[in-house]
């Protein structure tokens, strides 16, 4: 939300933001923005184009005038699940941006209106760490399961730092540059997961078990791992990873780099500046 607001900036538009609260980490992301008007009570009523993502559409329904256009983000594949509270909204109207492919793929069939998907654009701070450690374990979404591969990596002789809750981003990702191997786990599903990117951009080899969106920047040629989800999967894929050569290694970990790396900011905006003038030129 905080880089579309930016784009939409930067692309010539005057937003109007209501912030409802904070968020954990990077209390400040919201806060002060140049050419943000601030809302202190929530009244979309007078805007030509409102921009919603997530549960939004609860506060929005109520007050909605049929005369605007609404743009939708879509950033999980659970909004196609109807036995999520997000898929009764894919009957309303609205454009729908969706980070990736298989985030399109999931709500294209239920929603009212086109779907569009802008290839999900990140940065890569340049991190200056020196190898630290074997494997750095990011658990916030499953501390459960990134506690039985914690304690079986130190059985089996790693050096290991983990982390079961959420962190301030520049840890993380210092963590991940620190270590030969990532291990990231996310939800079950996922949108695109973006901590999956990170990996392999900043550690040699990357382990994100499979989530639905990150098939979407793996490669055989990269190195990125995705085993099936289970711990059985998860050992083997970290043991494959260590054995490499180191010839190997240092190949995949440039291809996915190169991955990595096209999904820019810069990216995210032309996209979206293509969008905006098909639809409101």
């Amino acid at each position: 939300m905080r880089d579309y607001l930016a784009h939409f900036i930067a692309l010539g538009w005057q937003p109007t933001l209501y912030v409802s609260n904070k968020a954990a980490t990077a209390r400040d992301l919201f806060t002060n923005l140049p050419s943000v008007r601030y809302q202190q009570n929530y009244d979309p009523t007078e805007f030509d184009t409102v921009f919603l993502a997530g549960m939004d559409w609860q506060s929005y329904l109520p007050l909605r005038n049929k005369n605007q256009t609404v743009i939708n983000l879509i950033q999980h594949v659970r909004h196609g699940d109807p036995r999520e509270p997000l898929f009764q909204f894919l009957q309303q109207p609205a454009i729908r941006l969706c980070v990736s492919k298989a985030v399109k793929e999931a709500i294209a069939p239920h929603a009212n209106g086109p779907c569009y998907v802008i290839k999900m654009g990140h940065d890569f701070p340049n991190v200056e760490s020196k190898l630290q450690r074997d494997m750095y374990i990011l658990a916030n979404k499953q501390p459960e399961l990134g506690g039985e591969i914690y304690d079986w990596a130190i059985n089996s002789g790693f050096t290991v730092k983990i982390d079961t809750s959420t962190q301030e981003r520049v840890e993380v990702i210092s963590a991940m540059a620190s270590s030969s191997i990532t291990i990231a786990l996310p939800n079950q599903t996922e949108g695109f997961y973006l901590p999956g990117i990170e990996a392999m951009y900043y550690s040699n080899s990357a382990i994100v078990p499979y989530c639905v969106a990150n098939k979407e920047y793996y490669s055989v040629f990269g190195n990125l791992f995705m085993p099936e989800y289970s711990l059985t999967e998860i050992k083997a894929a970290i043991l494959q990873s260590n054995k490499q050569p180191g010839l190997l290694t240092k190949f995949s970990r440039y291809v996915g780099r190169q991955i990595a790396s096209g999904y820019t900011l810069n990216n995210e905006r032309a996209s979206l500046q293509r969008f905006l003038t098909k639809h409101f030129s």
